[in-house]
C-alpha cells in the first residue's frame, strides 16, 4: 500500500506542476502584451511579444511536457524531477536577491515568489518520492 500511495503522491505533485506551468505558458502564446502587466512591463512592440512568447510562453510550455514525460519514462523521471525543481527554485532565490538589492518587494513579486516556491517543492517532494520506490 505504501509503494501505491507514494505513486500517486508523485503523480499528483507531477501533474500539478505541469498545470502550473502551462498555465504560465498558454497565458504567454495568448497575452504577452498583458502578461506581465503586473510588474510593470507592457509588451508594445512585436520584438517584446516575441520575447514573451518565447520565454514564457515556449519555454514554460516546455517545461510541462517535460515534467508530465516523467509519468511516461521512469528510467529519467528523477533527474527530469530534480533538474526542474532546482530550476524552478532558482526563480525565487533571484527574486529574494532582487528585494534586498533594490529595497523592496511588491505583491506581484511575493506572490510569484511564494507560487515558485510550493511548485518548486512539490517537484523536490515528488523527486524524493519518486527515489523511494
Amino acid at each position: 500500500m505504501g509503494n501505491s500511495l507514494s505513486e500517486l503522491g508523485v503523480r499528483s505533485l507531477t501533474i500539478a506542476a505541469a498545470i502550473f506551468y502551462s498555465f504560465i505558458g498558454f497565458n504567454a502564446f495568448r497575452r504577452p502584451r498583458t502578461l506581465l502587466r503586473s510588474f510593470d512591463l507592457i509588451a508594445q512592440t512585436p520584438a517584446a511579444r516575441n520575447e514573451i512568447r518565447g520565454i514564457y510562453g515556449g519555454l514554460t510550455v516546455a517545461f510541462a511536457l517535460l515534467i508530465l514525460s516523467t509519468l511516461l519514462f521512469r528510467t529519467t523521471a528523477l533527474g527530469v524531477l530534480i533538474a526542474t525543481a532546482a530550476l524552478t527554485l532558482g526563480m525565487p532565490i533571484g527574486r529574494l536577491v532582487s528585494a534586498v538589492i533594490d529595497r523592496g518587494f511588491d505583491v506581484a513579486s511575493r506572490f510569484w515568489c511564494v507560487a515558485e516556491i510550493v511548485v518548486g517543492g512539490s517537484l523536490a517532494c515528488a523527486a524524493w518520492l519518486s527515489s523511494q520506490n
